[in-house]
This record gives structure tokens, C-alpha cells and sequence, in this order.
């Protein structure tokens, strides 16, 4: 055989396997992993009753009320995206972290855990929400859905970290407090 046509024949072979691989891959990808369904529960709440409008504006205005300004929203398709910054680093963090760089010992038996004088300085906490109408019988049926993440920059103003912010409780107060905005904007108080 020669060489040019066993080099064609592996390459085949190869992208042959490897279309095999993706494709599992792929399928898998577009399956909601048990964590995600719990993390999807929490993060979304139905609403009954109310239009598309009067229900972004009270999102718009609970967010607004909780200290976040508005980043970008487009009602057509029913999204807000809104942030709020804070300072990150506590008092204690910052003395820790000089104590610990500015003593040899410890300094060293720390290298491998902690980056000396570098501490959490500020934060930006990010709220994403869309509202999506769903398809029942009763008119006016919407689901909210918002999640909360944090970015954190350090003293050296390089992103330290960037997480999802998943406590229940955080999403509770919000659909609470959510509820009684709908209420008063869906009866016009």
C-alpha cells in the first residue's frame, strides 16, 4: 500500500473515531445534571396574572431597590442585567495577609497557599434576569428567572474570582420580596 493512501486511510479513521467521541459528547452536553435542576428551582418562580411589562418593571425596580443599577435590559425578549459594586476584602483579611508575608517562617510555610500582600478588594455582584411566558391555558403566565454571580478583583486589580452565588435564602428574599412588587404593580399601588 502506499504511503500516501495509509496516511489518508488513518486520517479517515481518525475523524471517523472522533465523530464517534463528539457526538456522545454532544448529547451529553444538552443534559441537566441533577445539581443543575435543584440550582434551576431555586433560581425561578411563576407569576399568574400580570402583563410582560408591569412584571419587568417591578423586577427592574426590586433590583434597583436592593442597590443595583442597571446594566443592560431589553423588554422585547424579557432580560435584565443589572450589577451592584462592593468592597470585597475585610479588615481582618488585609492584616492577616501582611502578618503572614511580613513574617519569614510562616511567609514560607504559606508560599504554596496564599499570594503574599494580595487580598480581595472589590466586588462586583451581577444580576441576570429574564422573564419568559409559558405556554397554559390562563393568559398572563410568566416564569422569572434570575441568578446572582460574584466577580472579585484583588488589590492588585487582577479577577481573584468569579462564582455563582447560590444560597437559597438570597434567592427566597428576592422572589419574596418580588411577590409583593408584583402585587402592587399588577394593582397599580
Amino acid at each position: 500500500m502506499p504511503m500516501k493512501t495509509l496516511i489518508t486511510v488513518l486520517l479517515l479513521g481518525a475523524s471517523l473515531l472522533g465523530a464517534g467521541c463528539s457526538s456522545n459528547k454532544a448529547e451529553e452536553a444538552f443534559k441537566l445534571s441533577p445539581r443543575s435542576l435543584k440550582e434551576r428551582q431555586i433560581e425561578s418562580r411563576r407569576f399568574d396574572g400580570i402583563e410582560q411589562t408591569r412584571l419587568l418593571i417591578a423586577c427592574q425596580a426590586l433590583l434597583q431597590d436592593m442597590g443595583f443599577h442597571t446594566d443592560e435590559a431589553e423588554s422585547k425578549v424579557g432580560l435584565i442585567v443589572a450589577s451592584a459594586d462592593r468592597e470585597a476584602g475585610s479588615t481582618g483579611e488585609v492584616i492577616g495577609n501582611l502578618l503572614l508575608s511580613n513574617t519569614p517562617l510562616i511567609s514560607m510555610l504559606a508560599m504554596p497557599f496564599i499570594k503574599p500582600n494580595t487580598w480581595d478588594k472589590t466586588q462586583r455582584v451581577r444580576a441576570s434576569l429574564i422573564v419568559t411566558e409559558i405556554g397554559t391555558k390562563a393568559a398572563n403566565t410568566y416564569i422569572v428567572r434570575v441568578t446572582f454571580q460574584r466577580l472579585v478583583w484583588d488589590n492588585h486589580e487582577q479577577l481573584a474570582k468569579q462564582e455563582w452565588l447560590g444560597d437559597p435564602a438570597l434567592y427566597q428574599d428576592f422572589f419574596s420580596r418580588l411577590s409583593k412588587s408584583v402585587f402592587l404593580e399588577a394593582h397599580e399601588i
